[in-house]
């Protein structure tokens, strides 16, 4: 059994990070007082990061840089789609650059991007806007525990961690 303070699987993991672009420029961060958490092993971050973050402990600081395979994928032009005006809702802001939230035919949620605009037609991107870049994450690891039996039933785990 593992050091219930270094993390693996199940391990519910608070961490602080810095996100820099594959020119330097840092383009997000946690707030000093507000960590990011998750449950590890769970694909709830990017591929590369939690991978980085496995055997870690509570204060380890360790700087990751990811190819867009390992962060958040390439670009796909699959994803670049022509709805009618009509279709965009009226308290949304139709503009190139501006995003917005969706929900696709399948139920899933979309973040989106207005690429174009015409008289009749808007040209959306459903792409992750890192899609296609490098970045490179810098993390300090916060507190290290035992995800609750709770936290892993909210995950569609059984409360000992394993899969329904």
């Amino acid at each position: 059994m593992s050091d219930p303070q270094t993390i693996d699987i199940n391990s519910h993991v608070t961490f602080f990070y810095r996100l820099f672009d594959e020119n330097g420029r840092q383009i997000d961060e946690t707030g000093s007082e507000e960590p990011l958490s998750y449950i590890h092993g769970h694909n709830l971050l990017i591929d590369g990061l939690e991978k980085k973050m496995s055997g870690k402990q509570p204060g380890e600081q360790f700087t990751v840089s990811l190819s867009p395979e390992e962060a958040y994928g390439e670009r796909d032009e699959n994803l670049i789609m022509k709805v009618e005006r009509s279709e965009i809702p009226d308290e949304v802001e139709i503009q190139p650059g501006a995003r917005f939230a969706a929900v696709n035919e399948q139920g899933h949620r979309m973040n989106l991007v207005v690429l174009d605009i015409t008289d009749e037609d808007v040209v959306l991107d459903a792409n992750h806007p890192l899609a296609g870049k490098a970045v490179t994450y810098e993390v300090t690891i916060g507190k290290v525990r035992q995800a609750t039996g709770q936290e892993l039933v909210a995950l569609g785990m059984t409360p000992d961690g394993k899969a329904h």
